[in-house]
């Protein structure tokens, strides 16, 4: 990689991580709209949704986000992993559901059909909220699935605050 092909792509990383899609995604666009050759970006998950039971996303709102109830949702999986398969995409599996909480995400995986699970790979959440955490693991291992938390935030502007309660959060979650 040159240093100019360096630059320019470092320049669309970062002018692209505000948008609510992948940043990462925009280095292939990149690469391939002045036809450079593949940086090769792999990626392990596709993640389709965003706290899908959030019913607080508005169009045009301030932070990412979307709502689709669970038959939905469902839907949204199996056509991304038949698509992902369609197209040769075979070590790319689908990451579902991050859901806004422990319990949200229990619900959630519970309304997936078979069909669905196949597709993913990881089952995501967010921990803002809930208890479950326990209940949570078991199923993932119940499904034989990787449980992979993909938010978190404790209400918290104090960065040494927030950097010690995600410690213990993080201990927590490892001894469940």
């Amino acid at each position: 990689m040159t240093l100019l092909q360096l630059v320019v792509l470092a320049l669309i990383q970062g002018l692209t991580e505000f948008l609510p899609v992948s940043s990462s995604a925009h280095l292939i666009l990149g690469s391939k709209l002045f036809q450079w050759p593949d940086q090769g970006i792999v990626f392990d998950v596709a993640i389709p949704i965003n706290e899908p039971m959030g019913t607080w996303w508005t169009f045009g709102g301030a932070q990412e986000g979307c709502h689709y109830d669970r038959p939905e949702q469902n839907r949204i999986i199996k056509e991304l992993g038949r698509e992902l398969i369609e197209q040769g995409v075979v070590d790319t599996k689908v990451g579902a559901p991050e859901d806004v909480s422990i319990e949200e995400t229990i619900g959630s995986i519970n309304a997936y059909d078979s069909e669905a699970k196949g597709y993913i790979g990881r089952y995501n959440t967010h921990t803002y909220g809930g208890s479950d955490r326990e209940g949570l693991r078991d199923l993932a291992r119940a499904d034989g699935k990787p449980l992979f938390m993909s938010e978190y935030g404790n209400g918290t502007n104090n960065n040494f605050e927030s950097t010690f309660v995600t410690a213990q959060q993080i201990a927590r979650d490892v001894n469940v």
